[in-house]
């Protein structure tokens, strides 16, 4: 019951914090219709999930909102509609087509030109190039807005893929834009009347709430999914699409795609994500190697403290990491190290003997120092980001890197741009790796247990890829398929003993706060 009070407190407080912004901008009767939306919503908490009748759960645009909504509306399906037509007719072949058909093929090919030219001014458009300086120098190279001009070369990769797109949300001050890519037709940009203030808002507390499992995120979630997805749900469906690549930008890379919702399901119930940077771009297409072998390294046991800045963070040793690095040599050759063991010193000069890395350690990616982020060995060790730029080439064997207890940071996130999530990811690329899966947040240690279980039994045993293994092990808990584990204990908090087998456990883990957090950077095969 206090779970439920303290969230309807924080749905209150969004619709008072609405109101405020029109009232602001001398839209007065628009916050007044929040204000009776708010009635209608502790109504709805009150008499248990009856609405009223006659109260609409909008807010009507206005006419500028209106016009970019329609405009956005309008190229969204033209280009849809050239794409398909020309898709038709080159599924017949050459020598049956009639010569007004070929003349079509001209006339198309020539509006999916002008469509790219359309983009490609976009693209060079003042606010999206003011987007672009605001990040740093270093995040500029990583952040795919520096490569929108070589999207359609992206064609081909999703055209391997096989029923893949490409998303990229865009925050502008005044309108999100969704800049789509799939496998046939130019570019797309979509643009959905949302101030940055609203969604940066509104991706906050959606974050507070993935992170608390006695705190219900579907209405946060349905929400965000309405202005990130529900507008190219349509062309998703159309087009058959079960890969999403994904580019978050700014503080949408602090939220998981995959825990959104759409009133029935969540999105990782519906597609496989997979995020990628501009270090993606060029080997989206390459498949793994056919014999895999394993590099593991378990931080169970221990407590180091870490200065950064100007405050010391408090590291303590992952009960189940043993049993999560004992669990992998079930499916494949794995080495493995403990503790003390697992050191810096010991690791290095093994990581290009094999194909996967697997950390079950702590890995803090710091929202104030991106470059002060790191990985931790059992022995209290670190390497950091800024290390891990002079990596460049020394990971090139490998084919995924697993930090199976990443965390970034829980606090404001308004004026972030999620650099650190950005940094670690690329860099990793950078480096030689293909792919890296990671977590937002400190999850709890025996769900993570059942989940990693899950996706190398998917991974391996069952031969899917990457983003079908992490999908595949993400629907098991949500279905409640999961293995037996602990939800009980959060990494770092509780300690154990590690012990050799795997431990029991109660507890429902469907919430999006043991599955949602994992992420996977790269290429996805």
């Amino acid at each position: 019951r206090k779970a439920q009070e303290r969230y309807a407190n924080t749905v209150a407080d969004t619709y008072r914090q609405l109101a405020d912004l029109l009232l602001q901008q001398e839209r007065v009767l628009e916050a007044q219709r929040v204000l009776d939306l708010l009635k209608v919503q502790e109504l709805d908490n009150s008499l248990e999930g009856l609405r009223r009748n006659g109260l609409d759960s909008t807010v009507p645009l206005l006419g500028p909102e209106t016009e970019i909504w329609q405009a956005s509306q309008q190229q969204l399906d033209r280009a849809i509609a050239v794409a398909e037509e020309l898709q038709a007719l080159r599924q017949a072949a050459p020598q049956t087509r009639s010569d007004a058909q070929n003349q079509r093929i001209v006339e198309l090919e020539q509006r999916q030109g002008q469509l790219l030219s359309q983009f490609i001014d976009f693209v060079n458009s003042q606010p999206v190039q003011r987007q672009l300086e605001q990040l740093s120098q270093t995040a500029q190279r990583q952040d795919l807005l520096t490569e929108l001009d070589r999207f359609p070369n992206l064609q081909d990769n999703l055209v391997d893929i096989g029923d893949a797109a490409l998303l990229y949300p865009l925050i502008l001050e005044d309108r999100l834009e969704l800049v789509l890519v799939t496998a046939q037709g130019p570019p797309i940009h979509y643009g959905v009347p949302v101030s940055r203030r609203e969604l940066v808002q509104k991706i906050f507390e959606f974050q507070t709430a993935l992170r608390d499992p006695s705190l219900d995120p579907r209405p946060l979630a349905q929400a965000l999914y309405q202005w990130l997805f529900a507008p190219i749900s349509d062309v998703m469906d159309n087009m058959a699409v079960q890969t999403l690549l994904y580019a978050p930008d700014g503080p949408l890379r602090y939220i998981p795609l995959a825990a959104l919702h759409d009133g029935e399901d969540w999105l990782a119930q519906r597609y496989q994500v997979n995020h990628i940077t501009a270090a993606s771009l060029m080997d989206l297409h390459l498949h793994p190697s056919p014999a895999p072998s394993v590099l593991a390294g378990a931080f169970s046991q221990g407590n180091f403290q870490v200065p950064v800045l100007d405050r010391t963070l408090e590291f303590s040793g992952l009960p189940y990491a043993g049993v999560e690095v004992d669990l992998l040599s079930q499916f494949f050759p794995t080495q493995s190290f403990f503790d003390t063991d697992f050191s810096r010193r010991a690791i290095a000069p093994l990581l290009n003997d094999h194909t996967i890395i697997h950390f079950a350690t702590h890995a803090a990616l710091l929202v104030d120092a991106p470059l002060d982020s790191f990985i931790m060995f059992g022995d209290g060790d670190r390497l950091t980001l800024a290390e891990l730029r002079n990596w460049r080439g020394r990971l090139r064997s490998i084919d995924l890197i697993v930090l199976s207890a990443c965390e970034t940071g829980s606090g404001a996130i308004q004026d972030e741009t999620g650099e650190e999530i950005l940094g670690f990811g690329y860099l990793m690329q950078d480096a030689g790796a293909r792919a890296v899966v990671a977590s937002l947040w400190a999850v709890s240690d025996g769900g993570t247990q059942a989940l990693m279980t899950h996706f190398y039994q998917a991974l391996l045993a069952d031969g899917m890829t990457k983003a079908e293994a992490l999908q595949q092990a993400q629907v098991a808990l949500i279905t409640g398929q999961q293995l037996q584990a602990d939800a009980d204990a959060e990494r770092g908090v509780t300690l154990r003993p590690r012990t050799p087998a795997a431990i029991p456990i109660s507890g429902d883990l469907s919430h999006p706060y043991y599955w949602a957090p994992f992420i996977l950077i790269g290429n996805g095969l």
